[in-house]
C-alpha cells in the first residue's frame, strides 16, 4: 500500500482430490485463495446399463431392469449369455424374443453360437408364451449337431406363461450348431427364459 508491501492475510488452500459418495460433499473454500485444482474423479461403469431403469444417477438414466442371469441361464428377460442370433421371423424385443409370425406357419429359430458341456445338466428347458397358429397345433423342435432331438407339439395354447423341458441326459454336448426352432406360433408368441437345469 503507497509502496509499501503488505502481506496477504486470506488462507490459501491446496490442491484436492474429492472422492464422490451417496451425500453432498463440500471443499471449504470460502474466504481462501485457491492455490490448486479441486478434481472429483469419474466413478467408474457409470453407464445407463448399470443403473436402476427410470433412475438417473449423474444425468445418466438408468436403463438395467433387475434381470440377472445365472450360470445355467442361457437367456434370461433380455440378457442374452448364450449370444443367441436369430432366424426366419424371431426378434429381439426388450426382455423377450418374439418367435411367431402371423403370416407364416414357420417362425423364428435361435441359434446358439457356442458348445456347452451339458454331462451335468438334465434338461434345456425353455419359458415363454407360445400361442399356436390359426387353429393348428404347435412345434417345438430342438436339434443338436444337425439331428432332431426332440419335439414339443404344443396344443392351441393360450398367452399364458408357461415352461417347455426336453431331457437332454443322452447328450454331452450342447453344440455351437443347435438351434430351436418355432412352428405354427402366432405374432404374440414370446420365450423371456431359456436354460439348462
Amino acid at each position: 500500500m503507497n509502496g509499501t508491501k503488505i502481506t496477504g492475510t486470506i488462507a490459501s488452500l491446496g490442491a484436492q482430490t474429492v472422492t464422490p459418495g451417496n451425500a453432498q460433499k463440500t471443499v471449504a473454500c470460502s474466504g481462501k485463495y485457491m492455490t490448486g485444482n479441486v478434481i472429483v474423479p469419474a466413478v467408474s461403469n457409470l453407464s445407463a446399463a448399470n443403473i436402476k431403469k427410470g433412475v438417473t444417477v449423474g444425468g445418466i438414466t438408468g436403463t438395467f431392469e433387475g434381470w440377472v442371469p445365472t450360470a445355467t441361464d442361457l437367456y434370461y428377460n433380455g440378457v442374452n449369455s448364450a449370444e443367441f442370433t436369430l432366424g426366419n421371423s424371431a426378434q429381439f424385443e426388450n426382455t423377450r424374443i418374439k418367435v411367431g409370425d402371423s403370416m407364416e406357419p414357420i417362425g423364428g429359430i435361435i441359434y446358439f453360437r457356442k458348445n456347452y458341456d451339458v454331462r451335468s445338466f438334465n434338461r434345456i428347458n425353455i419359458q415363454g408364451a407360445l400361442v399356436s397358429y390359426a387353429g393348428t397345433d404347435g412345434n417345438v423342435i430342438f436339434y443338436n449337431n444337425g439331428s432332431k432331438i426332440a419335439t414339443i407339439v404344443v396344443t392351441k395354447r393360450t398367452s399364458n406363461t408357461s415352461v417347455l423341458s426336453v431331457d437332454i441326459t443322452q447328450l454331452t454336448t450342447f453344440t455351437s450348431n443347435a438351434r430351436i426352432c418355432f412352428n405354427n406360433f402366432a405374432d404374440s408368441s414370446w420365450i423371456s427364459h431359456i436354460w439348462f437345469s
